[in-house]
């Protein structure tokens, strides 16, 4: 989770539309992020070379080199970095509803609401991205 770094209100206090109400740290995240990224990486090239296997196993079981038993281990371990490449994957995607789950945020307020705004986007209170309701 982000540590708050700077909160420019108190509680009760007006604000105007578009000023910055919390500026969040995201370094805990963006590294977790990193981390998902460098995993799907690692479970991909595992997949690559489980699919190889695989293939190199049917050509031999075709031959009479293999046996079906040795094939089915080599399927099944197919499958499993398959799993694992999805698994992977699913951990960066995340929810991108979920504000746990994302990495950048800061809070604008607008007609005295609050609303989660991605850093770094172009987003702005009034557009359609703000809040993913335009509002």
């Amino acid at each position: 989770m982000a540590k708050v770094l700077t909160a420019d209100f108190h509680e009760g206090q007006r604000v105007e539309a578009n000023h910055m109400l919390v500026r969040l740290d995201t370094r805990d995240l963006v590294a977790k992020h990193k981390q998902a990224t460098a995993g799907e990486s690692a479970a991909n090239a595992a997949l690559e070379v489980a699919e190889t296997n695989l293939r190199r196993m049917r050509s031999l079981v075709d031959a009479g080199a293999a046996s079906q038993t040795q094939f089915e281990a080599v399927e099944v371990a197919t499958a499993q970095a398959r799993a694992a490449s999805k698994t992977a994957r699913a951990a960066i995607d995340g929810d991108p509803d979920d504000f746990q789950a994302s990495s950048h945020w800061l809070f604008r307020a607008t007609g005295g609401l609050f609303h989660p705004v991605k850093a770094f986007d172009s987003a702005y209170p009034g557009s359609r991205d703000v809040g993913g309701d335009g509002r």
